[in-house]
């Protein structure tokens, strides 16, 4: 058998700790994820591996891995440079793979828990085009899924939810799956296809078995900064064997070489300190604690139930606490950091790694010109004062042309003046957001007959030439004047000028990664995806815009992209 490890695309809940560091080679006991993985797959006698990857992330983790042979394995690399999804990145691996049953794996799971025996009996049992692992949980914490499994466990539903629509059910997906190869037949090339929620339907639909194989065994995953940080102190109080190279100092704790511990240093276990480090006079590390190799804990320094990544420095009396310290970071002589981050000198608002905390607050670097820097608490309040001062004098000088509009339409079809329709905005809050309508009154009737006909890839709806939309609307499309009643939904709070375009839960459940990143802040009449193409862009590229936006959105930034605006809507580019 082989296996594919889907090791690429985007996941924000794991920022900031994949800001420069693949998720392949995020450091796990001092050593990259991906080799906890291919060593467990080595044990169950899968030699033929291939890893899809990312075109940013491929160099560095192959330059890690090389072909395998290191680690007793061949490794099939592919990269997906228009992200497809987990089962649209599969087609590359159909020759590679051939007319064998094949096992996928997500790129945050471990397998030691995994029965692979048992799984391939219950798929070849019920001769399942897929089978996918599940696991009961205690309570409907964890994961947002909902999962519905028929008498015979057939998979009959299944969908990743957002926190306002939390409807979980008991069984949690792994992220492990037995396919056959006909499944190649069914994937459209360069197509994004979810394997949860567009694969598994599309199945069921044509008729197709696909199985759920429910196990009771835990599976450790690394799907937010919540689950990497707790991943460590499990595993540490789990006992570990033997890192390579490093020596036993007594009671669960060890030690690299050519490191360096002071007999008046205070190391209290589980603890696992990397190679060339050096842990100074009354330093303190109290485990569950992981020291990456070269990190050093000056006089006084504390080290408590934190993870240090390699280089990382903790100074004269400063202190880390319940924490992750990254690659090349510091800690300041006496400053305290508690729950938190850093990663590439940045470092998350508030509490994120307190053992009930879900989810990751944005990023924001330590020092930087205010006005161009990320969002703070100051940041906001500047940002939410620029709204209502643009939005109140947009609606007093522009009511000339509204009236205008507003005839205009009235003149050209019948139907009123206004459209509204439910969309989410910030944190997954519904509201009415408003334009001029541009087309037919019961054109929302007649979407699903045209939808065959979209003009825009991904799950969003968008025809160029479409038959529903009237001559004045036409017009207003082209200089995007039909969103200009949205300045009443950016004054009373629910957008703002800038912001990643609101849309319905619908068109953004099969990215639930992407839909809960740009769901983290208020959506805005305009955004990146307007000046960089609007509906000339890709899935793919709006995908990445909001990406983009949201970890790095200031108000410098607002203001330039409010300035693009302009140049774009009167140069009649992209309107449709």
């Amino acid at each position: 058998m082989k296996a594919v490890l889907l090791a690429g695309g985007e996941n924000s809940l794991l920022d900031p700790i994949t800001v420069g560091c693949p998720k392949p080679l995020l450091p796990l006991l001092n050593r990259p994820f991906l080799e906890f993985q291919i060593e467990s797959l080595r044990r169950f006698g899968i030699v033929d591996i291939g890893v899809a990857l990312s075109p940013r992330d491929r160099p560095l983790v192959e330059a890690r891995f090389g072909d395998g042979r290191r680690h007793g394995v061949s490794i099939h690399y592919s990269e997906d440079p228009v992200p497809r999804g987990p089962a649209g990145c599969l087609l590359e691996f159909a020759d590679f793979i051939g007319n064998e049953t094949f096992l996928v794996v997500g790129g945050n799971v471990l397998l030691d828990s995994l029965d692979l025996g048992e799984f391939e009996a219950c798929h070849r049992g019920n001769r399942a085009v897929i089978t996918a692992a599940f696991t009961r949980r205690r309570r409907t914490q964890g994961d947002l899924e909902r999962v519905t499994f028929s008498e015979t466990s057939g998979i009959e539903d299944y969908e990743v939810l957002h926190p306002i629509r939390d409807r979980r059910t008991l069984s949690r997906s792994v992220g492990v799956y037995l396919f056959e190869p006909e499944v190649f037949g069914l994937l459209e090339a360069g197509s994004f296809t979810d394997i949860k929620e567009q694969l598994i339907p599309q199945l069921r639909k044509s008729g197709r078995t696909v199985h759920a194989y429910v196990t009771s065994a835990s599976f450790e995953r690394a799907s937010s900064t919540s689950d990497y940080y707790r991943l460590h102190q499990d595993l540490m109080r789990q006992g570990i064997s033997a890192p390579p190279g490093s020596a036993p100092l007594g009671d669960n704790r060890w030690i690299g070489q050519n490191t360096t511990v002071s007999s008046k240093a205070y190391v209290l276990g589980p603890v696992l300190i990397g190679a060339n480090c050096t842990i100074e006079p009354h330093a303190q590390i109290i485990g569950p604690a992981v020291n990456g190799d070269g990190c050093v804990i000056e006089e006084g320094g504390l080290v408590r139930e934190s993870v240090l990544w390699s280089g990382a420095t903790i100074a004269r009396g400063g202190r880390a606490e319940y924490s992750v310290v990254g690659s090349g970071c510091s800690v300041s002589p006496g400053s305290p950091l508690h729950e938190s981050i850093v990663v590439n000198e940045r470092t998350p608002v508030g509490q994120v790694l307190a053992p009930a905390t879900a989810g990751t607050p944005m990023a924001r670097p330590r020092s930087g010109p205010w006005l161009s820097a990320p969002m703070n608490a100051f940041g906001a309040l500047l940002k939410r004062a620029i709204d209502i001062f643009g939005a109140s004098q947009g609606l007093v000088l522009l009511s000339p042309l509204f009236v205008a509009i507003a005839v205009a339409i009235k003149l050209d079809s019948a139907g009123p003046v206004f459209f509204s329709q439910q969309r989410c905005g910030e944190r997954g809050r519904t509201f009415r957001m408003l334009k001029f309508r541009t087309m037919v009154v019961d054109a929302e009737k007649h979407q699903s007959q045209l939808a065959v006909n979209k003009d825009v890839d991904g799950p969003v709806f968008k025809v160029f030439k479409d038959p529903r939309v009237t001559r004045a609307g036409r017009s207003l499309r082209k200089l995007s004047l039909d969103e200009l009643p949205q300045l009443w939904n950016v004054l009373v709070g629910d957008m703002s000028l800038v912001g990643p375009r609101p849309l319905v839960m619908e068109e953004m459940r099969y990215s639930p990664s992407w839909r809960d990143l740009r769901l983290s802040i208020k959506p805005g009449i305009t955004g990146p995806w307007q000046i960089g193409g609007r509906n000339h862009s890709s899935f793919h590229d709006w995908i990445l815009k909001d990406v983009s936006y949201v970890r790095n959105h200031s108000v410098w930034r607002d203001l330039a992209i409010l300035t693009k605006t302009i140049f774009w809507a009167f140069g009649r580019i992209g309107g449709y």
